[in-house]
């Protein structure tokens, strides 16, 4: 991600904050839709493009291995790798 002058990335993993500080104005975010789907009808919230897809991103996955993880954790990061696991590395990692 590269960020201009001016801009600051802020990061929160309460999605009631991060909703907060949207309608606050302090930015744009990344919002599950059952969390604003009211807010999307009462039009206090705007979708940005694309609207009707999912976007292309990269994800950095990052962990501490001695720690023990809980169980929904531990899912998660299985579910990744099982996902990773279908593509050669040189396809993960091809320009898109």
């Amino acid at each position: 991600m590269t960020l201009t002058a001016g801009f600051r990335l802020r990061a929160s993993p309460s999605l009631d904050e991060v909703r907060r500080l949207i309608f606050a104005g302090y930015g744009i975010g990344c919002l599950p839709e059952h969390i604003v789907r009211d807010d999307l009808a009462q039009q206090r919230l705007w979708r940005l493009p694309p609207e009707e897809s999912l976007v292309d991103v990269d994800i950095d996955l990052l962990w501490l291995r001695a720690r023990k993880m809980n169980a929904a954790e531990q899912a998660f990061l299985d579910g990744m790798e099982r996902t990773m696991q279908r593509y050669a590395l040189p396809e993960r990692l091809a320009p898109r």
